[in-house]
């Protein structure tokens, strides 16, 4: 019997216990809403909203902005592949049939975001060059392509008035192309090295990709998967 009548006195303690904690509980929580609802909360609660806004935007610039610069990498990356499969085609044949030109999409998108602006002097310097020289190289290239076009059309005119029967068939016109052909290839393939060399040069300083897997806060607000070209 005074088993059962400690028992019962003990299960009586836990549960006073208990409610004496819900109570509490609900005390606090009363207190945190008359906080929140009475004018000082109200202006904690919103500078509180502020600072979240403006920390929220703040690490979605940092993404954006290093996304930006990997893909100025990546574009930087593409043009001195561009440049490495013109020579190789010069070195083959001769000759380099089509020219390509560089792209400028990421750079000029850059320019217009201001993402471009906030890498360091020395590189936003070179970066600029190298792309002011590469539209400078598209002028000559469009310029040499419309003059290939008229000794092509020479050529074609030639063959549709020339008799089939005649032996040495638009000998100069065929002759004059090949010469401008030769000469536009040797003149790009000098271009595409210097474009080569400027690439490299800028790809030695300019890597953001790797400044990303270096920065435990990149790592840990954008990953570390990446295209191993980039690398």
């Amino acid at each position: 019997m005074a088993v059962n009548k400690s028992k019962s006195g003990s299960f009586i303690f836990v549960a006073r216990t208990a409610f004496s904690k819900l109570r509490g509980s609900k005390r606090r929580i009363q207190g945190i809403r008359k906080l929140i609802i009475s004018p000082n909360g109200i202006l904690i609660t919103f500078i509180l909203g502020i600072f979240i806004n403006v920390v929220s935007n703040r690490v979605q610039d940092i993404v954006e902005r290093q996304r930006y610069l990997e893909i100025l990498q990546y574009e930087l990356t593409q043009i001195g592949l561009s440049t490495y499969f013109e020579i190789k085609e010069f070195n083959d044949s001769g000759l380099i049939l089509a020219h390509k030109d560089y792209p400028t999409v990421v750079y000029e998108a850059g320019l217009n975001n201001g993402y471009l602006l906030t890498v360091n002097q020395e590189q936003l310097v070179k970066i600029t060059s190298f792309y002011n020289y590469l539209y400078g190289v598209s002028a000559l290239s469009s310029r040499y392509d419309a003059e290939m076009d008229e000794y092509q059309i020479g050529v074609d005119s030639c063959l549709i008035t020339t008799p089939l029967t005649q032996t040495d068939i638009c000998g100069k016109e065929t002759s004059d192309r090949d010469m401008a052909q030769k000469y536009y290839s040797t003149l790009m393939v000098n271009v595409s090295k210097g474009i080569s060399e400027k690439a490299v040069d800028i790809l030695n300083e300019f890597r953001p990709v790797q400044r990303r897997l270096g920065s435990p806060l990149l790592r840990l607000l954008m990953g570390t998967n990446t295209m191993e070209i980039l690398k």
